[in-house]
């Protein structure tokens, strides 16, 4: 007689894999174009879209009760608390307590947001980013201050090991989504401007009215603009790479990568 042990190790690389296999049927081919269902490992978002919110209910309302029912058939179960619902929409009233509006999943209601948080994007429903930027900006803050605690004028650590943590801890949280709503809005800009240069006012012991490019350079920190075009570029490099048949690949416009006098661009300037 032996024991035996059902199920995998915390943390083994195979989980991961051996979980897509088992959510494959799932997600089967939409013949209407207008629905889609994304999936990141255990994050699955049902997206429809239509010309309006009632065409929208339904098709949402089709997909749910067709998950619902392979649930079943699967052995699975979804966590209903973490169900969230959002209308992406131009309209300047929209009234959220609107019955009609809702979602009826199994015997659970989801009422829609005007906020919700998908894959560490915070989205809004105008896609202006606006809160996902100020989030982003009041948690790298937070960060720097308690970096702060740990050097000062005299003692402490370094310039090199403070400008190290500010690239590390603080501009890679803050810039988290970057190219996906980098769209040069001058207004947002601003907001990582200043995050900026608090971070090296602190790094370099200036004094307030020093001259920003000259700290910058002195640092050897690009702006913000440049860092945010270089992470987009780098990007659109990485989709270039991708295969054929990556959902990522599929959704980018037939014109990219864009050319220039019938030549492609050079993309080692990347």
């Amino acid at each position: 007689m032996t024991n035996i042990e059902i199920g995998i190790s915390q943390g083994s690389p195979i989980s991961p894999i051996l979980f897509l296999i088992y959510i494959r049927y799932l997600f089967t081919k939409r013949s209407n174009t207008s629905e889609r269902i994304l999936s990141y490992l255990n994050d699955i978002g049902l997206v429809v879209s239509s010309k309006s919110i009632e065409e929208n209910y339904q098709l949402l309302q089709k997909l749910a009760q067709d998950l619902l029912v392979k649930q079943h058939n699967n052995y699975m179960q979804f966590d209903m608390e973490k169900t969230e619902l959002i209308h992406f929409h131009s309209k300047r009233a929209f009234n959220l307590e609107n019955e009609s509006y809702s979602v009826k999943i199994g015997e659970s209601i989801i009422q829609p947001k005007s906020l919700v948080k998908w894959l560490g994007i915070w989205l809004d429903s105008k896609l202006t980013f606006k809160q996902h930027v100020e989030k982003k900006i009041t948690q790298a803050l937070k960060l720097l201050n308690q970096i702060e605690r740990l050097s000062n004028t005299e003692r402490g650590l370094s310039f090199q090991a403070i400008r190290q943590l500010y690239i590390a801890c603080i501009s890679s949280v803050a810039d988290y989504g970057v190219p996906v709503w980098w769209n040069n809005q001058k207004n947002m800009l601003e907001k990582f401007q200043k995050l900026q240069n608090i971070a090296l006012r602190k790094m370099l012991g200036a004094f307030k009215t020093s001259p920003i490019n000259a700290m910058e350079l002195e640092a050897s920190i690009p702006p913000p603009e440049v860092r945010f075009e270089r992470i987009c570029k780098n990007y659109a490099w990485r989709t270039l790479q991708m295969h054929e048949n990556h959902p990522i690949k599929l959704r980018v416009s037939s014109s990219f990568p864009p050319h220039s006098n019938g030549m492609e661009l050079d993309w080692e300037q990347f």
